[in-house]
């Protein structure tokens, strides 16, 4: 007898033999043990997970000779043997990738008009049929309509959502799941011992969450695996083989970066890529890696996510409270846009570097937090405590400048200044002002209301700006970018004094109102009202800068050096 790979020597040849598919075997063994029997079926699912098995099962079982209901067929009469073999004339299995004209579909047409040879139904299996064409699944669906009483059609996709809502609506639908890992090793084992094969299971581990929930993809690794190791397959084979990098030495990376180490970071990539590893593998094995990490803070049990050995599960344990969430956060963007990049780049290798050695070198979100924090509080207890909006560099500063507008950079109109009388001038952001900006923001909302009281578009209006900065002076008002037309709403005379006296009478402050756009910078109060300066905020979102470094930076009067 010629040779059969293990995909086909060991499929599933009864719904008990399914993996990790119960939700289909109850309802087919439950539909057929009622009589209940539908005209049309679509499994759909991924590739490697039981699809096209299934449709064989379920046409043994509705051909078997022998069945009793709630059994599995017996496989000894002549329909299931022919069934098995494939060479059933009763069962018509079509390629939905070759034979997806009009032409194929039409002659399908007459063969169903024939009744069985044998058993008790014709039954055709189409697979891939989401590959057949519109004018086939039009020919198709006269068909699935009015079909003849002895046809059964079972339909087999990867792509369900490029099935006509026409053929899915006359079908019984079926979503078959990815395999958990567990199951896959599971399987694998048992092919193992019935080949006589010493597999370590941590090397199953590895081939099964490479095949990412396909059985099929699974068996063919390990048949692969064992012509390049022979009987015995151990992990570090495996993983040489396929090109992975080992977890133990990505649980390395991460004890280093989590230390600030540098030096031994470029070391053990220097050690990983002379092995002949892939960059790409190795920043998506070091992705996943980060994503167990922080899976484990926020959950007690997440084995059942993570899909790794016990072996594994115990070396992530002790890594667990290195990093806060946050750092987690910002490593785990941090490295997909890195695994994006790695993709396309001509040389990873610089890139995989730089961005190691910048995870190595971070600071802690925590701590920098926290260090915002306490300023905060100092600047709340102490009115004097200088905070500059707008930091410059040092050579700028000794020159005089005029002060800088409330308004942003990047607004696309004149603000408008409403009474009392005075020029559009500026006004220092300095912790001098007259009024505190932030408690009355406490008080914004009443300011809002008291408008809608008196006239409700308006306030609605202004429900949509927030108080930006102000002096004794001048009180400048903000719109998002989007709502210039709100803008324009309070530029009208009566439509500013009804706000202008909203102010006075919840707050007794007689500033003159300011209306400005602002840039896209601002969005919220949390936004717009953190004393971070405008121009410093579109320019450090546009380059990916944190907004908690942009107010450290602000802070402390700091910049960026950049070298050009």
């Amino acid at each position: 007898m010629s040779y059969l790979v293990f995909a086909r020597k060991y499929r599933p040849q009864t719904l008990n033999d399914l993996v990790g598919q119960e939700h289909v075997s109850i309802t087919l063994r439950n539909a057929l043990t009622q009589g209940r029997v539908a005209q049309s079926f679509l499994f759909s699912g991924t590739r490697g997970v039981g699809k096209t098995s299934a449709a064989r099962i379920l046409a043994k079982m509705i051909n078997c000779q022998n069945i009793k209901p709630g059994e599995d067929p017996c496989g000894k009469c002549l329909s299931c043997q022919e069934i098995t073999v494939g060479n059933s004339l009763d069962v018509l299995e079509i390629d939905g990738a070759s034979n997806r004209g009009i032409d194929e579909i039409r002659n399908l047409r007459d063969t169903v008009k024939f009744k069985p040879m044998s058993g008790l139904y014709k039954i055709i299996i189409i697979d891939e049929v989401h590959m057949l064409t519109g004018e086939a699944f039009n020919a198709l669906l006269k068909t699935l309509e009015e079909p003849p009483a002895h046809v059964k059609f079972i339909f087999a996709t990867t792509e369900a959502h490029k099935v006509p809502l026409t053929i899915l609506s006359r079908c019984q639908r079926f979503q078959f799941r990815r395999i958990p890992t567990g199951a896959i090793v599971a399987t694998l084992e048992a092919v193992s011992k019935k080949e006589g094969v010493k597999a370590e299971r941590e090397a199953l581990f590895v081939m099964a969450r490479q095949a990412e929930g396909s059985l099929r993809d699974a068996e063919s690794l390990f048949e692969q695996m064992i012509s390049f190791s022979g009987r015995e397959l151990k992990k570090e084979d495996v993983e040489r083989s396929l090109g992975i990098p080992p977890h133990s030495a990505l649980f390395s990376f991460v004890e280093a970066i989590s230390k600030h180490e540098a030096k031994r970071v470029l070391e053990l990539l220097e050690d990983l890529l002379a092995r002949g590893e892939d960059a790409a593998f190795f920043v998506t094995g070091l992705l996943e890696t980060f994503r167990a990490l922080l899976l484990s803070e926020v959950m007690e049990q997440p084995g059942k996510l993570l899909e790794m050995s016990e072996e594994s599960e115990e070396a992530l344990r002790k890594l667990k409270g290195r990093f806060s969430k946050n750092d987690l956060f910002m490593i785990l963007e941090a490295l997909q846009e890195l695994a994006w990049k790695v993709r396309r780049s001509a040389n990873p290798r610089i890139l995989v570097e730089v961005a190691l050695l910048e995870l190595a070198s971070r600071e802690s979100v925590e701590s920098i937090s926290a260090l915002v924090s306490e300023l905060r509080d100092l600047k709340k207890n102490d009115k004097s405590f200088p905070v500059p909006v707008n930091p410059e560099p040092a050579e700028q500063k000794s020159q005089a400048q005029p002060q800088k507008n409330f308004s942003n950079p990047k607004a696309s109109s004149e603000p408008s200044v409403i009474t009392p009388p005075k020029s559009a001038g500026s006004v220092s952001l300095r912790a001098t002002a007259a009024f505190d900006i932030a408690d009355f923001r406490t008080q914004w909302p009443e300011i809002v209301e008291a408008v809608k009281a008196v006239k409700i578009s308006a306030g609605n209006f202004l429900a949509e700006a927030e108080p930006v900065a102000g002096d004794g002076k001048e009180l400048v008002i903000g719109f998002p970018e989007h709502l210039r037309f709100h803008k324009e709403v309070f530029e009208k005379l009566e439509n500013a004094e009804l706000v202008r006296r909203a102010v006075i009478e919840k707050t007794g402050i007689t500033s003159a109102l300011k209306f400005v756009v602002l840039g896209r910078a601002y969005s919220t109060y949390g936004t717009a009202a953190s004393g971070i300066d405008p121009a410093v905020r579109d320019r450090n979102a546009e380059e990916k800068v944190p907004d908690i470094i942009t107010e450290a930076m602000n802070l402390f009067e700091g910049r960026i050096l950049r070298k050009d």
